[in-house]
């Protein structure tokens, strides 16, 4: 099996070559910029404590040599006060020396203990659900160990095995040998697994294959963006805006959930640790059965790096447009936006992920979500009379375009006009829904904290999966709403009671 390469446990540094023997690029790989200039000043001062000894010793030498060669006209005590002199000296530049070669040893080389160590890769330990325990399962996946079965039955990769007629699922590498194309082959039990672990922790993959799998580590570089692109392509319907479609028949209770929460008198505590009373309102002026709001994601800049790899390599060709159009001016990075629409149930549908160039207003625009409501609700709800209801989602004053179902806040127009009291009551009673949608982007960042790392999300790479990855984690928090509920959900909100996993994922 290949070998790995030794790095020290403290600071992940690799095992170094002579020092003079390497390139100045790969002798700092592994630092940060904070330890390269530690180590350039502790190579420094190591350089002038080498110089100073030689100095030293020369001195020595010479004294010793003059003290032998004097005559007697000479002060013997003088000479033998200079010889200590230089011997003190060179005995604090050697002492000196033999620290900075202890200290350099110490924070930048490996020890012996762990040179010791095998170099092998930990041995493939063929990991299944029915492996893990509750909290095990819990703090590698976020989900307990009777949810992962679920879990991993609504996927149905056995079935999708059965399909092509494998046993394991086969991921092709590009290679060939003897004209046979290159493969490998990994139980779909285990790679379920690895990708729940993977986006729920946001660790490398050689820090979970060496904590939890074994084995080697090449496979998962092929079998997590497959795993990814398997399930945004299986439960893409699901996910994005069609899938609105399976609850239109409740959007009128989810407006009569909405309605009552609003109408709740709610307590807010003052600074003394006094209470106010905030009375509710008498209705809900909107016809709304949820919301809209966009997030940003911030991930690395892409193309940032240079065009080869070698010393004075220029930039790639593609840097200035592409990182122009993945840049926010208004948050100032480079990432992704993802429109979402929640609805009270605690689930939530997106559109995206697009650039985080454009605003609130011109992703609306590109969902068309306005023009889908209003064809999915076309003779469905009816008034007395006959007259037609349309139900719409709400949103911030970036919505406020006047369109029939993006519903936004009251605002005064004009200059000197203001809102009245009962609109600014109005405003403050559904700020408090809305803040569930808010939530529920926490949720996401913080279940699966591949959303809250910029290195999960890289951009124009040899094998992106970035928006995939980002869709697959809002399908996943999905899924645990249906399992755990949240608190948009709870009777404390808005009292709907989420899906089973298997209806919500029933294709």
């Amino acid at each position: 099996m290949a070998k790995r390469a030794r790095r020290r446990q403290e600071n992940g540094a690799r095992r170094r070559n002579t020092l003079r023997r390497v390139s100045a690029n790969d002798r700092w790989l592994h630092l940060s910029a904070g330890d390269i200039t530690a180590r350039n000043t502790l190579q420094m001062l190591w350089g002038w404590t080498s110089v100073f000894c030689s100095f030293s010793l020369y001195a020595t030498t010479l004294s010793t040599v003059v003290s032998e060669a004097a005559t007697s006209n000479v002060d013997a005590e003088m000479i033998d006060d200079m010889i200590e002199l230089f011997n003190i000296s060179t005995v604090c530049f050697v002492s000196l020396l033999r620290v900075l070669r202890s200290l350099d040893h110490a924070l930048y080389d490996i020890t012996l203990e762990e040179e010791a160590q095998p170099r092998q890769y930990t041995a493939h330990k063929e990991l299944r659900i029915d492996d893990l325990s509750d909290p095990k399962a819990h703090k590698m996946t976020h989900f307990y160990h009777g949810q992962l079965r679920r879990l991993y039955t609504c996927f149905d990769l056995e079935g999708y095995l059965r399909i092509i007629g494998e046993d394991k699922i086969p991921l092709y590498t590009g290679h060939t040998r003897e004209n046979t194309p290159c493969r490998y082959l990994i139980d779909p039990e285990e790679l379920f697994l690895f990708t729940l672990c993977k986006v729920a922790t946001g660790r490398t993959n050689q820090s979970i294959v060496d904590e939890y799998f074994g084995g080697d580590y090449a496979r998962w570089s092929f079998g997590y963006p497959w795993m990814l692109h398997y399930l945004d392509d299986r439960y893409e319907d699901i996910l994005g805006y069609q899938g609105l479609s399976r609850y239109a028949e409740d959007f009128p209770r989810f407006c009569d959930a909405i309605e009552r929460f609003v109408q709740k008198d709610r307590a807010r505590e003052n600074l003394d640790g006094s209470y106010d009373i905030i009375p509710g309102i008498e209705f809900l002026p909107w016809d709304i059965f949820g919301f809209i709001d966009d997030s940003l994601d911030d991930g690395c800049t892409p193309f940032s790096g240079p065009r080869g790899d070698y010393e004075g390599a220029a930039r790639k060709e593609e840097y200035a447009e592409t990182q122009e159009a993945f840049y926010s001016g208004y948050q100032k990075f480079h990432g992704v936006k993802v429109e979402t629409c929640f609805i009270p149930n605690g689930l939530s549908f997106i559109f995206g992920p697009v650039s985080a160039r454009r605003g609130d207003a011109g992703v609306l625009r590109m969902s068309n979500l306005n023009a889908f409501l209003v064809w999915l609700q076309h003779g469905l709800f009816f008034l007395t009379g006959g007259v037609a209801v349309y139900y719409g989602v709400f949103g911030d004053t970036a919505f406020n375009l006047g369109l029939e179902c993006i519903q936004s806040y009251y605002r005064a127009y004009g200059a000197g006009v203001q809102l009245s009291a009962a609109e600014q009551k109005c405003n403050n009673a559904i700020k408090a829904a809305r803040i569930t949608i808010e939530k529920n982007y926490g949720m996401t960042s913080n279940i699966f904290r591949i959303c809250s790392s910029k290195e999960g999300l890289k951009l124009a790479k040899k094998n992106p999966y970035a928006l995939e990855q980002l869709r697959v984690c809002h399908l996943l928090v999905n899924c645990y709403v249906c399992l755990n509920g949240d608190q948009a959900s709870s009777d404390y909100t808005f009292g709907v009671s989420p899906p089973r996993l298997e209806d919500y994922l029933a294709l």
